[in-house]
């Protein structure tokens, strides 16, 4: 992110500090976000490549990273807040669906067709329960608020 009105080095580090001295504060354009999403395998020859997961991030593009909407939309779509200011977090976001095993699941089921067999469902059968034996428990003193106080 950029402050327009620059001044010393430390009063760009953040949105309050460029505001502190009456600065404007301007996102920079979102090039590490724009160059994690081009970075995917995109061929269905590339290593990794999962039909499922492009159908996922079909609208996480960025044409322009200069276009403030097109960064807040993939932000959105990856679940972060449209003016979340890490764009590394949310690239990081961005691998961890690309190479979550949810989306190989998917795209090894869609591959196959399912064939079903009819089974019956037979339970166990266990021996009956043995008759459980009743002991009397020992007779035990008991100490009650009173007792405890009157022994002092």
């Amino acid at each position: 992110m950029d402050c327009v009105n620059k001044g010393d080095f430390h009063l760009r580090i953040s949105r309050e500090a460029c505001e502190n001295v009456g600065g404007i504060w301007n996102r920079s354009p979102c090039l590490t976000l724009r160059d994690c999403i081009d970075a995917r395998p995109k061929e269905k020859e590339d290593e990794g490549f999962s039909e499922s997961f492009e159908a996922f991030a079909q609208n996480l593009i960025i044409y322009d990273p200069a276009d403030e909407e097109q960064c807040e939309n993939t932000r959105r779509g990856l679940g972060y807040d449209e003016n979340y200011p890490y764009d590394t977090e949310v690239c990081d976001q961005f691998n961890k669906y690309l190479c979550d095993p949810f989306f190989d699941e998917v795209d090894d089921d869609r591959g196959e067709d399912a064939t079903f067999e009819s089974i019956t469902y037979e339970p166990p059968e266990y021996p009956p329960d043995p008759q459980l034996k009743v002991t009397p428990l020992p007779d035990a003193p008991t100490l009650t608020k009173v007792d405890t106080e009157a022994g002092k």
